[in-house]
């Protein structure tokens, strides 16, 4: 029975869960000019609420951030760049998601003592923490969270300034009569991967 019990959790999921993929070059980058991040992705079912994150373009573009990176799935990426007490974001899905997966990198602003610190829900309820502790010149790193959320936010531990890039987001959406099932199987699990694209000089 317990050698059956990864397949079920597999079929559970190809059974359940529809991908979906935000990779930030959908809209033309506003460089920090435009209307903040908000509902511009809601026809997939998220909506996202930040106090400074606008849509960049990386080095290709002339890198007006100083973020010294392109895109990890095209030439955009969702940055901040902020003066202190910025750096916060939340993704709001409109039904509970798993296997939620994005891309982080550090700007050209960055300081090594300062966390991320990712906060999972579900509704009303507290999922888990988890924290990230990025170093300049890392590049993209991959983080992905095999809980069932329905709200995530993602903040600095510090309130100094800060640069900060994400792309990539990607997510299964697990249609209502699947969750209980997906509950009642599920072990939380957090992963980091590095990717192998450097950060580059923004200079």
């Amino acid at each position: 029975m317990l050698r059956t019990f990864p397949i079920l959790i597999i079929a559970l999921v190809s059974a359940c869960a529809s991908g979906e993929l935000i990779n930030f070059d959908e809209f033309a980058a506003d460089n920090g000019t435009g209307p903040i991040l908000q509902d511009q992705y809601q026809h997939l079912g998220v909506t996202f609420f930040t106090d400074s994150a606008s849509i960049w373009d990386g080095l290709n573009q002339g890198d007006p951030g100083g973020f010294g990176v392109n895109g990890t799935n095209g030439p955009q990426f969702l940055g901040f760049t902020t003066p202190p007490g910025g750096n916060f974001i939340g993704f709001l899905f409109d039904q509970p998601v798993r296997n939620v997966r994005f891309d982080i990198a550090t700007g050209g602003l960055w300081d090594p003592e300062v966390t991320l610190i990712i906060n999972g829900h579900i509704g009303g309820m507290f999922v888990g923490t988890t924290l990230l502790n990025l170093q300049p010149d890392d590049g993209w790193e991959t983080v992905s969270f095999d809980e069932q959320y329905t709200w995530i936010t993602i903040s600095a531990s510090s309130d100094i300034a800060l640069n900060y890039a994400i792309d990539n987001l990607r997510w299964n959406t697990v249609p209502a009569p699947c969750s209980l099932a997906l509950l009642a199987t599920g072990v939380p699990m957090v992963s980091r991967r590095k990717r192998k694209q450097p950060v580059q000089s923004g200079g």
